[in-house]
């Protein structure tokens, strides 16, 4: 029996977890089961309409949702490992596994505090913070969406300098390219950033954050750089996820941003696929191109 769950380390979590979680793509608990308490700092019934993500030590959650974004695209989970971070408790390691519900769009999330050293090998620690792809993205925003839509907004912004590769050596645009890319990472919600293309970024930003942060930041990278800000070329627009409606899938949110990165063109290719701007987007969009780099604030619909 041992050789067996050592085969299939899944198994052994399945078998031997002390805490089992039934989440959606936005990471909500539906119900739990174990020792919630030890683990979660609830009872079951409390802990029911929390978000796990929550839960989870600030410093990994953008790896732990594209963790759950990879789930929801019907990849293999495995085994990984998180902090959980209760209230102002020390952050503490947990091992996860995850199986599907019956419930469409739903997992069984299974957490131990305890691992067997031979099942060790297999797990996966937290990486570093990177760019999503476009279809990542999709799901790490309908994901979020799912949670707290009517705090975030859908931003893209361009810094016309990066699709210009004769404005600078390649050393200094290899340089910009590398800062812009850790700006826009750190200023998204939880991370959740993509490069649509050359010095084009669409990312989920809390409305509540700091108006003109990433903009001031992204100017000081240029800086950095010997770039002066004027010469960055900064253009933004911003959608309210809340303004979607239903349309909070990955169709629905594929089209907002063909619109936002588009929004003169009725159709548009993004990584292969032809999305056309559904008209409903229209009034929603704030737009704002080649203004100077410090009079670009954020604004909230």
């Amino acid at each position: 029996m041992l050789a067996l769950l050592e085969a299939d380390p899944r198994r052994t979590m399945q078998q031997t977890w002390d805490v089992s979680t039934l989440i959606d793509k936005g990471t909500r608990i539906h119900e739990a089961r174990g020792m919630t308490v030890q683990h979660l700092g609830l009872d079951s019934r409390q802990v029911e309409g929390q978000a796990l993500v929550d839960l989870v030590a600030p410093a990994q959650r953008a790896w732990f949702r594209r963790c759950i974004a990879r789930l929801a695209a019907g990849e293999e989970f495995g085994i990984i490992t998180a902090d959980l971070q209760i209230g102002g408790a020390a952050p503490r390691p947990v091992f996860m596994t995850a199986r599907p519900a019956k419930a469409e769009g739903r997992w069984w999330l299974m957490l131990a505090a305890h691992l067997p050293e031979s099942l060790k090998s297999a797990v996966r620690k937290p990486d570093k913070p990177a760019l999503a792809s476009a279809r990542e993205f999709l799901l790490l925003v309908e994901g979020a969406a799912q949670q707290i839509s009517r705090r975030l907004d859908l931003m893209r912004v361009q810094a016309g300098i990066l699709k210009d590769e004769t404005a600078a050596s390649p050393e200094v645009h290899a340089s910009l390219r590398a800062a812009c890319d850790q700006v826009v990472l750190g200023e998204a919600y939880d991370g959740i950033a993509s490069r649509a293309d050359a010095g084009e970024y669409l990312l989920l930003r809390d409305r509540g954050a700091p108006s003109g942060t990433l903009q001031a930041k992204l100017g000081a990278a240029a800086e950095t750089c010997g770039i002066p800000q004027a010469r960055l070329g900064l253009e933004t627009s911003a959608l309210q996820l809340s303004a979607l409606g239903r349309s909070l899938s990955p169709a629905g949110l594929r089209r907002a941003a063909i619109h936002l990165r588009h929004r003169n063109h009725a159709a548009q290719r993004w990584e292969g696929a032809v999305m056309r701007q559904p008209f409903w987007l229209r009034p929603a969009v704030l737009a704002f191109g080649g203004v100077a780099m410090l009079s670009v604030g954020w604004f909230a619909l």
